[in-house]
């Protein structure tokens, strides 16, 4: 105010001056008096303002100010939000409910972030009841981190869910893919529906190379021990090392007696009928003792049981029953098991189907119960 009347006194133009030092004073006067006033305790729309401009005052006004805004944007926006949850979210989640019941992933998503407003719903309490459960992973040994991603995604990011045993978790129904990692142990890559059983863990060079752990279960045959089974069918490449090997040649591999049309064949009968197209000891399709050009990682076809067998033998192996098959696979003798839910719909389609013919082995991503590769399409297994 001060600076007021000294502003105007100093003004350049003489009619925008003071007239008079009357004026002047009169001012001064009003000024003395507010001043008077002020000390006095006296309080008006004045001092008010010039006791909020003290910074003792105004700093916390400015911070209560701030707060009430704050807290008036987040009741809002929450209130936004609610509503989204409640006209948006729940309505959408029935709807893809009914559109794939087998696949909850993406209405368990969203009921998730509507779970974060509307958390006691009943319909999200009763989405959540119906469409996912809690379930416990564990390894052995303990301390694997555990990652995991839809089956119907493979090739999207892992998402880390924590270190084993992890209790409780919850999770949408549907197909997933594990990765099981712990620092000097084999990593364990596999895919279930919902959780696992406990995962054995081996350390790194202690099971045979190319083979995975199947644990054990009870069959319609009796207890199944923990096996080992091959992760990829037998290529084209494994078998000529056979051949070259002279496995066609060594009797001692050749394990059964051999039976054609109901008559035993000698030795010499049977390795005639094992022969290529150019009549080379080997498989149907390959020409003097070679497999196509270029084909050295697709599955070798066209070999009969004895062979296979017999194949088994030299690579120290042994063909598996149908039990120990059905089981690799995540049959219904199996720990985790795929016909349940429509698993096998869903692995169907990253499986080779449709009449192309072989493919590379492990080309596609539809990984078993164990962490098998091709025992759905491709060409068949022998037990």
């Amino acid at each position: 105010e001060l600076q007021q009347i000294i502003g105007r006194a100093l003004k350049k133009k003489t009619e925008s001056r003071y007239a008079s030092a009357a004026e002047i004073l009169n001012d001064l006067k009003k000024y003395q008096d507010r001043l008077r006033a002020e000390e006095l305790g006296a309080l008006n729309l004045r001092t008010l303002l010039r006791r909020l401009r003290k910074p003792r005052v105004a700093i916390p006004a400015i911070c209560a100010v701030l707060v009430m805004a704050l807290a008036a944007v987040w009741f809002l926006n929450r209130q936004a939000n609610i509503r989204w949850a409640r006209q948006v979210a729940l309505p959408e989640i029935e709807r893809l409910m009914e559109e794939n019941f087998r696949d909850l992933t993406e209405p368990y998503k969203l009921a998730v972030e509507a779970e974060k407003y509307i958390p006691n719903d009943p319909k999200l309490v009763e989405f959540f009841a119906k469409g996912s459960s809690h379930v416990n992973i564990k390894t052995e040994p303990p301390g694997a981190d555990i990652y995991w991603k839809e089956y119907k995604a493979p090739d999207s990011e892992w998402e880390y869910l924590g270190v084993s045993p992890l209790e409780n978790v919850r999770l949408p129904r549907g197909v997933y893919r594990w990765k099981m990692e712990k620092q000097g142990y084999e990593t364990v890559l596999a895919a279930s529906l919902m959780g696992n059983p406990v995962r054995v863990l081996d350390e790194i060079g202690s099971i045979p190379e190319g083979m995975v752990r199947v644990p054990a279960s009870v069959t319609d045959m009796g207890k199944l021990k923990d096996f080992y089974v091959d992760k990829f069918e037998v290529t084209n490449k494994q078998y000529k090392e056979f051949v070259n090997d002279g496995g066609y040649r060594n009797r001692e591999y050749w394990k059964h007696e051999f039976i054609k049309d109901g008559r035993y064949l000698t030795w010499e009968e049977a390795m005639a009928e094992f022969v290529d197209q150019t009549g080379r000891p080997g498989p149907p399709g390959w020409q003097a003792g070679e497999y196509p050009e270029g084909q050295e990682n697709y599955p070798v076809s066209g070999v009969s049981w004895y062979e296979a067998a017999a194949y088994a033998e030299y690579a120290g192996k042994t063909l598996p029953t149908a039990v120990h098959w059905d089981v690799a696979r995540g049959g219904s003798t199996s720990l985790i098991k795929w016909p349940q839910f429509g698993g096998f719909a869903v692995f169907a389609p990253f499986s080779n189907f449709g009449g192309r013919g072989p493919v590379p082995v492990g080309s596609l991503p539809g990984i078993t119960s164990y962490g098998t590769y091709d025992m759905a399409g491709n060409v068949r297994e022998w037990c």
